[in-house]
């Protein structure tokens, strides 16, 4: 399965309240409860079991092995998973190039997860149709 499309099934997983949601109201977003502390902790639960140690190819798909192609699956690409599987779980699919900024508690906790080596991060960039 390409890695671009696998949260979309994990997100649907999440919106069907499977996830135990902690009724915690969060103080950076004011969601009750903490959109991160609601979808987080599965998001990551399932990121480390189905892709932290794999490799990717040049085609986006991920598998167990190295082929000449491939690199491992890195904590860049862990974010963009976690960023898109949140926003789906939380808005539903938004369309090609339709974004919408996430909580600030969410990225912190994505950060938290899975840490860039410098601290460097790409911020939030709307999509070509929206700017």
């Amino acid at each position: 399965m390409e890695v671009k499309n696998i949260f979309q099934d994990f997100a649907n997983y999440l919106k069907e309240g499977n996830a135990d949601v902690a009724g915690v109201p969060c103080d950076k977003c004011s969601s009750y409860p903490c959109g991160w502390i609601k979808y987080g902790p599965e998001i990551s639960a399932h990121l480390n079991e189905k892709y932290v140690g794999l490799f990717i190819d040049n085609d986006g798909n991920v598998g167990d092995q190295s082929s000449g192609s491939s690199s491992i699956v890195k904590n860049s690409h862990l974010q963009y998973l976690a960023y898109c599987t949140f926003s789906s779980a939380k808005h539903g699919y938004l369309g090609k190039n339709k974004r919408i900024p996430l909580p600030h508690c969410v990225q912190m906790g994505i950060r938290a997860n899975y840490p860039d080596k410098c601290d460097v991060y790409v911020e939030f960039q709307y999509g070509k149709e929206q700017r």
